[in-house]
């Protein structure tokens, strides 16, 4: 089976901004290669962030043409177990984060971000969860 990334949304949002060139470049790579999937929850909080219908017109387009992680209901079991591994370890985290990490497990990906909420995971999971630039 093909390793994919998953995108988390901070990291598109820099690639559209154009604010970090090594992170641009890495995606480009990435999208090249065909090894990205981008999770509905991704898609819809770049779409929140979108200026105006233009922009959410284009971020559309660009986001339509990339593998797309299904959410199935064995995701949200999965998100729902991993939350209450999380609490347990005494750290709530969003369901958004639950979610793309329970997608993440179940495809075997990996998950490109900045947010903390997914190394947290990652260390009292004891999995390897995260995309790291190479």
């Amino acid at each position: 089976m093909m390793k994919y990334t998953l995108v988390d949304t901070c990291i598109w949002v820099d690639f559209f901004k154009d604010s970090n060139t090594s992170v641009n470049d890495r995606l480009e790579k990435l999208i090249s290669e065909d090894s990205i999937l981008i999770s509905d929850v991704v898609r819809a909080e770049l779409l929140i962030g979108a200026r105006d219908r233009i922009e959410m017109g284009e971020l559309s387009s660009v986001l339509d043409g990339l593998n797309l992680a299904k959410i199935e209901s064995e995701t949200f079991i999965k998100a729902g177990e991993l939350g209450f591994i999380m609490r347990r370890a005494g750290f709530t985290l969003p369901l958004t984060d639950l979610i793309i990490a329970a997608q993440a497990i179940q495809l075997e990906s990996q998950i490109w971000t900045y947010d903390k909420h997914f190394f947290t995971l990652e260390k009292i999971l004891e999995i390897d969860l995260l995309y790291r630039l190479k």
